[in-house]
């Protein structure tokens, strides 16, 4: 199979960078080769649990799910000689650990921050994006900050690290109104049922700039990164593993920058 070399090369590319240590010493005790076929959950198959929607990350469109996040899972699921499935589920199912725990996929993708908690539900891949929060506001509101929405309804999305942040901002007096999704909280904004909501900026942005009736008004240095994840046990580590080193070498060709400028129409900084 082609992900024999493709393991070898970014291995070499990984070990001069020092991104992933032991990479260079593959295959090794840790890191054997490993007949994907069998270890799966589902035959000839990667299962990759998401949730939907999230564009750019990933979307359904013509009922096929495509996305940022889709494409790079993609690439390991071509590289190991699998079919990608990609299964509708709950956040907090994978922010938890849960729906690798019990097997119900091999990877986890939507843009997960990582976190200290997080880090111990599952295995992380290194970070592949960078992220932070940003405020939206309707494009008539008066609200420009966190200050002049003191004691006011703010929505986010349950689970979320942005749910986290508003929570944390004690100090302001927000009252905070969880969404199961994005879509969720933008149609409570639009509808005056919230006066702003809070999400990553790498899908608000778009969604600004696609939109007249809201705007940005106040972005959040919080210094947040995206992984994959796998179970922390049985292949899950060496799974995480392998889809480093696929990105690393998507990165050197330049398939990951194609990518990149694919769904947000810019090159990776």
């Amino acid at each position: 199979m082609r992900f024999l070399s493709t393991l070898r090369a970014g291995c070499g590319i990984l070990a001069l960078l020092s991104t992933l240590p032991g990479c260079a010493s593959w295959p090794s005790e840790d890191f054997p080769v490993i007949d994907w076929v069998k270890m799966v959950v589902a035959p000839g198959k990667l299962t990759v649990c998401t949730h939907l929607p999230f564009a750019p990350f990933e979307a359904v469109i013509d009922g096929r799910t495509v996305g940022f996040d889709v494409d790079l899972v993609r690439l390991l699921a071509a590289d190991v000689g699998l079919e990608l499935d990609v299964v509708d589920t709950e956040w907090t199912q994978i922010t938890s650990g849960a729906a690798l725990r019990t097997r119900r996929c091999d990877l986890a993708m939507g843009a997960i921050t990582i976190t200290a908690e997080r880090r111990e539900r599952m295995t992380m891949t290194a970070p592949y994006l960078d992220a932070t929060q940003v405020l939206l506001v309707g494009s008539a509101s008066p609200y420009r900050s966190l200050a002049d929405l003191s004691g006011r309804s703010i929505g986010v999305e349950a689970g979320s690290t942005g749910e986290a942040f508003a929570v944390g901002a004690k100090r302001f007096g927000l009252e905070v109104i969880p969404f199961s999704t994005l879509t969720e909280q933008l149609t409570a904004l639009r509808a005056g049922l919230v006066e702003a909501v809070i999400n990553d900026n790498t899908v608000l942005y778009g969604i600004v700039h696609r939109s007249t009736d809201i705007r940005l008004a106040g972005e959040f240095n919080t210094g947040e990164r995206y992984a994959f994840g796998a179970a922390t046990d049985g292949a899950g580590p060496q799974l995480a593993h392998h889809l480093d080193v696929v990105l690393t070498a998507a990165r050197s060709d330049g398939r990951f920058g194609a990518i990149h400028r694919k769904w947000f129409g810019t090159s990776p900084s």
